[in-house]
């Protein structure tokens, strides 16, 4: 097996016609033809700071997705959760003791950490509001006793809502996350109620109660093959009143839905990037908006901080079902493949790899491989892995699965099968965002390859890829004209946290 090399220190890429130059083991970046002193003096400090170190509280979970009802009055076709059922086989709701007890559980996984995060989930979890205000109450009964500070969001589908809801909204101080896939006819394609009929004009209806309540109330849309027009979408938020918006890729293997084609991949990038130049010309004027898909990489950019794990999963955060069953995050609940504890006991059981696993590293003795694997997924996967040089393309018309490339549009190999065990074939290793991103999603690694560690959706690599352009090249924008921006966005995305805490 070849091993893979890190990238070389320096790239060069062209975004928007500017020109801009960017080291990867360092996160550094300038534009190539032109100075950019307010961004040099930030970045030269920005490298002082970070010779000092910074004390990290110890704890360990401090932020849970509470599943307060497996049940949803929707029946999405591209639903991890299965329409909220989450696999089973009936309908159900958490009960108040359970819901306490979970608490409790957060509170005492956080250890020393001061603030813990608690965000009530489904199914759609406005169906079980008595349970939720119970939760509720108790968590801010117990951040006062142990001096902590909770955020608690809800992530609804927004077609519900009543004098009930509204006022545990109010009381808790609860911040508001809507689903809602854009235009009507984008989200009418999957979000529908149990009969087939369409859920925009219901959410649009409320849209406006919630927002009373939560000025900042945030727009989560899942992007599929069938609706990307990201521009379009945006505008249509904002006409709404919104100022928070989020895009995820659906997490899906099945073909008709993921965004897992070359042509609609284009599709995607370019509607990004006519959102990416509207938002520039929004930002310039001073109507200051937060798109958490531009924003997500400016702290990485702008502060040099590295990422080493894509997320939390399992070391932070995760999710607890309805019967009080601990899973590595909410995806994976639907399966139980994997469950890493119960509320019942204190102890998480978090495989190795994933509480150690630096997916920066070419090799490394703590990624699980072989019967570990196996253990974990139940198959030990088809394995392959092919280097290509800088003038390689694929023969002839196939295009393979996963064609990973740099920022420059050099490609550096070819991942067709699970890449989970091999030594030396970390394909996180290769790319030259590594420390962006942070590495492979664990789920994606699951429903693509059969395994937790079988390597990125290649997809959704190039989408993170073109994002750190437009991120980079925002930045660029900002600190030429008005550094000041960055505190405007910088509170709203403050606000942003407390839906999704990282």
């Amino acid at each position: 097996m070849t091993t893979l090399t890190r990238p070389v220190d320096r790239r060069e890429f062209t975004y928007q016609g500017q020109r801009y130059a960017y080291e990867p083991n360092t996160l550094r970046f300038h534009p190539l033809d032109r100075d950019n002193e307010r961004l040099a003096r930030h970045l030269n400090e920005a490298d002082r700071l970070h010779t000092g170190s910074r004390e990290v509280p110890r704890g360990g979970i401090s932020f849970i997705t509470l599943n307060v009802a497996h049940d949803c009055n929707m029946a999405c076709p591209y639903c991890f959760a299965k329409q909220g059922l989450y696999g089973g086989r009936e309908r159900k709701l958490m009960d108040a003791a359970s819901a306490r007890k979970s608490v409790d559980w957060l509170f005492d996984q956080a250890g020393e950490k001061p603030e813990v995060y608690l965000r009530f989930l489904g199914g759609e979890p406005l169906m079980n509001v008595p349970v939720i205000r119970e939760a509720a109450r108790y968590a801010e009964e117990k951040a006062e006793r142990t001096g902590k500070r909770v955020y608690m969001s809800i992530n609804t589908n927004g077609t519900l809502f009543n004098a009930e809801i509204r006022q545990l909204l109010i009381d808790h101080r609860m911040t508001v996350s809507i689903s809602m896939d854009g235009t009507q006819a984008a989200h009418d394609t999957f979000r529908i109620f149990r009969n087939g009929r369409g859920t925009h004009g219901a959410v649009v209806r409320n849209i406006q109660r919630f927002l009373e309540i939560d000025p900042c109330t945030m727009i989560n849309a899942t992007l599929t093959a069938s609706n990307m027009d990201v521009d379009e979408y945006a505008e249509h938020f904002r006409g709404l009143g919104i100022q928070l918006i989020r895009y995820a890729l659906v997490g899906t293997a099945v073909p008709e839905i993921a965004v897992a084609q070359e042509e609609k991949l284009a599709h995607l990038l370019a509607a990004y990037d006519r959102l990416a130049v509207s938002y520039r010309n929004q930002l310039l004027k001073g109507d200051v908006w937060y798109l958490a898909d531009f924003y997500k990489y400016f702290d990485n950019f702008r502060n040099l901080e590295k990422r080493h794990n894509r997320c939390g999963a399992g070391t932070a955060y995760v999710n607890v079902d309805v019967d009080g069953n601990v899973n590595l995050c909410h995806r994976f609940t639907t399966d139980g493949t994997q469950r890493v504890g119960s509320i019942d006991r204190k102890t998480v059981d978090v495989p190795l790899g994933i509480r150690r696993r630096e997916q920066g590293d070419p090799t490394s003795a703590s990624v699980p491989s072989g019967p570990e694997v196996s253990q974990l997924t139940g198959q030990p996967g088809v394995r392959a892995l092919k280097l290509l040089g800088d003038a390689e393309k694929p023969k002839g018309n196939a295009v393979p699965a996963h064609l990973h490339k740099q920022l420059d549009g050099t490609p550096f190999f070819e991942q067709t099968d699970s890449t989970a065990g091999v030594k030396n074939a970390n394909v996180c290793s290769g790319c030259d965002i590594r420390y962006v991103c942070g590495g492979s999603c664990f789920h994606d690694g699951e429903i693509l390859y059969g395994d937790l560690f079988g390597g990125p959706d290649g997809f959704k690599c190039e989408v993170d890829r073109h994002l750190s352009k437009i991120s980079m090249w925002l930045l660029d924008t900002i600190f030429d004209h008005d550094p000041g921006l960055l505190t405007r966005l910088d509170e709203l995305h403050l606000r942003s946290q407390q839906h999704h805490a990282e």
